[in-house]
């Protein structure tokens, strides 16, 4: 069968990045943070919310701000007292997430800043793991982290085996 009368069928080639290219793979950039710059206020606020005690005193304020003439069910004359605490509380779980957020971007670039052999052009080289693509060939030495899903193409090891600590794999 030709490859492409099969759709739902990916072919990967071996140390051909330009063939790997033209099929949409997922790069091998590590992202684990959360937030951006751009939709940190908007997501920060979605996920606040979500939380019921939050919800709950944000409907409590939106209440106490309705001053209707028909309903009249303020007790506070229109002013939402309850909107200053919660404002205080939210500004300081935004803080703590925004720099929890800043560790995880740091830790991200250090990952993918991390150097590991890569087969090209007839060689070994060292390339950032960021830079790795679907279809290359790494080498990986004994005791060091995988930097992606790799596919085990050969080992030292007598039994051609690969020992992976069950602390480190992700679900």
């Amino acid at each position: 069968m030709d490859e492409a009368s099969q759709p739902n069928e990916k072919f990967v080639y071996s140390n051909d990045s330009l063939k790997n290219s033209s099929t949409e793979y997922s790069s091998n950039v590590v992202v684990t943070s959360k937030y951006t710059p751009m939709n940190f206020v908007f997501l920060f606020l979605f996920e606040s919310f979500k939380k019921l005690a939050n919800a709950y005193f944000g409907c409590v304020a939106l209440l106490q701000m309705s001053n209707f003439p028909v309903f009249n069910i303020s007790s506070t004359n229109g002013v939402p007292v309850t909107l200053g605490p919660l404002s205080v509380v939210l500004m300081f779980y935004g803080v703590v997430q925004a720099l929890e957020d800043q560790a995880w971007h740091q830790a991200d670039a250090a990952a993918n800043a991390t150097t590991t052999l890569v087969y090209r052009g007839g060689e070994f080289f060292e390339e950032i793991w960021a830079n790795i693509v679907v279809g290359d060939i790494v080498k990986v030495k004994s005791h060091k982290v995988m930097p992606a899903d790799l596919l085990l193409l050969a080992s030292k090891d007598q039994a051609s085996s690969l020992l992976i600590p069950s602390a480190v794999i992700s679900t």
